[in-house]
Formats: structure tokens, sequence, C-alpha cells
């Protein structure tokens, strides 16, 4: 069985052409700045795809930088201390340029430097000096850098620097693709269909385009399509440490909606599919009573044959005990669950979601 990595990775389309995007920018050699909303799923295993799958591994080394405890705020000065040695620390004159001068002395030769986790207070800053960088190292010919830094805004913003290129996530993954990772990742889930399609709504829509949010709430299915809000605070407590993530900025108005939507997707199909399969088994019973029905209850509502007597019309029906309507009675399952389907129908109809116990009861009714 695959990983959800995988399954994010290699089955889904906006993220390989993420990837491959960043690909192409490497094997051109220019500077990357990747503006991702929140972070990059499972973050290691998209680090090593890039590192496999870089044009210039043969002539590049690969060298990743977490910047989440950086000492020294000038992006200069910190590649400096990294990379130097100490008699190169000692000669650096502060006069002058940091970025002149560790572009004189090559300690960034063959190097594919990666930046990540990146203090916000730093990202203007260290993007400024990554484009001047990229803007001067065309006077070395000796210089052969790569710096790729990962920016934490929602928005991109504007880049003047040539063979800079800016990466955004939001220009590649999109709900579609959340939603086709959740309907790879619910494949694993024990349940019936409706259900997983259910989830794989529901998962997708409230993560907010943050796919291991998404996994998250998958792997805690059984709790996601029963006590909804309580699982997912439970959830998001659990992958978040702080709370910028925009999950915690939905209003319970916006979340109930959300549920509701997913609801009205998979149940609709199914309710009607089985208010076609109930007159089907009973239409001795519904067409005898269907002109009674068509007069005395819908004379607002179009009826051609007895298939297009709705819900409310059939359970009336019964309860006017018209013509062999007791059989429908006595028959305990049928007779509660053509009631359950109104019920559901009715809520959906009004906006309101579907409590789970009928819910469930709607998704495995089978006349």
């Amino acid at each position: 069985m695959r990983s959800s990595s995988e399954m994010w990775w290699t089955g889904v389309i906006g993220a390989s052409e993420y990837m491959n995007c960043i690909t192409q920018s490497l094997e051109s050699k220019n500077s990357i700045l990747m503006f991702v909303p929140q972070k990059i799923p499972w973050h290691d295993s998209f680090m090593d795809k890039i590192k496999n799958l870089n044009p210039n591994r043969n002539t590049m080394s690969f060298n990743r930088i977490d910047c989440s405890n950086v000492q020294n705020d000038n992006l200069g000065i910190m590649l400096l201390k990294k990379y130097a040695s100490p008699e190169q620390i000692l000669n650096y004159d502060e006069n002058n340029s940091i970025i002149e001068y560790i572009l004189d002395i090559g300690i960034l030769n063959n190097r594919t430097i990666w930046l990540y986790n990146v203090p916000e207070r730093l990202e203007n800053r260290w993007i400024n000096s990554i484009c001047e960088i990229q803007r001067k190292k065309v006077n070395y010919t000796n210089v052969n850098t790569i710096l790729c830094m990962e920016i934490g805004y929602i928005h991109k913003m504007f880049v003047n620097s040539p063979n800079t290129d800016v990466i955004s996530w939001n220009d590649h993954i999109f709900n579609y693709d959340v939603l086709m990772f959740a309907m790879h990742r619910v494949r694993n889930i024990n349940e019936p269909e409706t259900i997983k399609t259910y989830v794989s709504q529901i998962s997708s829509s409230i993560s907010c385009l943050d796919i291991e949010l998404c996994d998250a709430l998958i792997e805690n299915y059984y709790g996601l399509i029963r006590y909804p809000e309580k699982t997912v605070q439970n959830v998001c407590n659990h992958v978040y440490t702080n709370d910028k993530a925009r999950i915690f900025q939905m209003t319970k108005r916006e979340f109930d909606y959300l549920l509701w939507s997913a609801q009205e997707q998979v149940l609709f199909p199914v309710i009607e599919k089985e208010r076609l399969n109930f007159i089907k088994k009973y239409y001795h019973i519904v067409s005898a009573n269907f002109q009674k029905a068509r007069v005395k209850e819908c004379q607002s509502i179009d009826l051609d044959t007895p298939m297009d007597m709705e819900l409310g019309t059939l359970v009336d029906m019964c309860n006017k005990k018209l013509e062999g309507t007791s059989e429908i009675r006595n028959n305990f399952y049928d007779w509660n669950m053509i009631k359950t389907l109104r019920h559901a129908r009715n809520l959906i109809a009004h906006r309101q979601h579907v409590e789970f116990e009928t819910f469930y009861k709607v998704v495995t009714c089978n006349f």
C-alpha cells in the first residue's frame, strides 16, 4: 500500500506539475522563490524527490538549510559562516558588500542551496539578497550556484530579477487536486462507497488546501463523520502548533455549510435512486393510488406517471391508509426507511446537515 506522501507526489497531477516546474528551473540553473500558503506537505519526502530528480545532481551538491533557528539576519553573513573557512571569515571587511565578497571567494560554487523554515521577518530581506546574488553572479565566470527559498506568503509578490523564478503553490495546487488526493486516500477505508465519497468531500473542503490536514482528517474519518466539529478541532490541535492555519479562521456557519454541501452532493443521488427503487418495489400500490394522490396532495405538482411521485407524497399516501398501503406500513424496514429518506431530503433542502444516524441509514438503504 502506498504511503500518503507517495499518493500525493506521484498520484496527483497538480503536485507532479509543481515538482516538474521546480526541476525545470533547476535545470536552467535559476534561483527559485517558492511561495507556499502554509507548508509543503511531507516536506522530507518532497525534498528527497527533488534531490533525486535534480538534473544537476552529478555536478552540484544539494545543501538543505533549516532556518528556523537562524542566528544571523543577514543571509550573506549566514552563508559566509556556514561555508567559508575561518580565515575567509576573518578577512571579510564589514565596510564592503557581503554579497560581492562571498561571490569573490567562491564559497557558493557548485552548490544548490535550499532554504526552508525562514522566519517571516526575514523573508523580504532574504528575497532581495537572493535576487542580488543572482544579478551579480553573471559577472563571475567561476560561480555556479542555485539558491532556492520557501516563502510562507499566500500571495506571491512581484520579483524583478533576471534568472530568478517565482513558483507559487497556488498556481499549481487547487481544490480539485486535494479532492483527487482524498479520493485516492479513502480507498483504504473499509466502508461503503458512498461513505468514502462523503469522507473525501468533507476532508478536502474543510482542510483548506492543507494536504497533511486532509490526510489527518481521513485517518480520523470515524470521528469525522460522527462528531465533525469535535474531531476537526482535535485533529487541528494535533497537526498545528499555532493558529495561523486557515481552518482556525473558519466560522461555524462556514463549517456547517461545508458539511451540508458535501452531504447534498452525496445524499441527493442516493435519495433519488432509492425513491425510484421504492416505487418499483411497490408499484402496484403506488399506481393504484396515483390518481388520488395526484388530485388530493399534489395539485400544484406536475405528475405524469407514478414514478414521478415524490417522497412526501409517498409518505402521505401511506398515512392516508389508501388502497393496499397497509402492506407498506406492515413492512417495518421499508416504512421507516421511506420516512427517513423524506426527513433527510427535507433537512438538506433547508440547508441543514443530516445527523450521522440518519445519514448512515440513507447511504445503506437498499429497497
